[in-house]
């Protein structure tokens, strides 16, 4: 039997009186390691050959969300890859847990792999599609996101950060969350 150590995430007793969790449950480094060795051992070929099944996107989503996750360009070339045809689909698994829209996530592989103006696309499509579905907790993280990806840019892309940011904050605010950074 292997002696594995025991990994737990800090929870602040706040977030459980008020029924909140942390949005990223990778953000804690005993996790992040158990998810990089597991990562380590899928190599990327078995992953382009996974069978186009009825969890196939949802898969893709929980890989990608850890590739981005531990900014592995491996991995997150890809995911770009496999999941570039579904722009405007949701990654929903059987237990009808949706982890978003598909272009959000093809949004924050692409800013892994340092592709600017297809991450920015992909951004304003998930923007789209979040408000069209009704996603609001994922409407804001993803303005939240693309806000931080912009705000290195041009004066332009500054400005748009500063309202995508006001944004995703006011609604945080109204939907009880708290962003943190990528």
């Amino acid at each position: 039997m292997l002696n594995r150590p025991q990994c737990r995430a800090p929870v602040e007793s706040a977030d459980v009186a008020a029924g909140v969790s942390s949005a990223d449950p990778l953000q804690h480094d005993c996790i992040r390691r158990k998810v990089r060795i597991a990562l380590a051992a899928l190599p990327v070929e078995r992953i382009l050959q996974l069978p186009k099944s009825r969890d196939y996107l949802s898969m893709l989503g929980n890989l990608a969300y850890a590739a981005v996750a531990l900014k592995s360009t491996t991995l997150s070339a890809a995911l770009y890859d496999l999941l570039a045809p579904y722009p405007h689909f949701c990654m929903v698994s059987l237990s009808l847990h949706c982890n978003g829209v598909v272009a959000r996530m093809l949004g924050a592989l692409a800013n892994i792999l340092q592709r600017h103006e297809a991450a920015c696309r992909h951004y304003e499509q998930a923007i789209v599609d979040c408000e069209r579905f009704g996603f609001r907790p994922q409407l804001a993280e993803t303005q939240h996101e693309y806000a931080q990806l912009l705000q290195a840019g041009n004066p332009e892309e500054q400005r748009h950060a500063k309202e995508l940011a006001t944004r995703a904050l006011e609604l945080a605010r109204e939907l009880g969350m708290r962003l943190t950074a990528q």
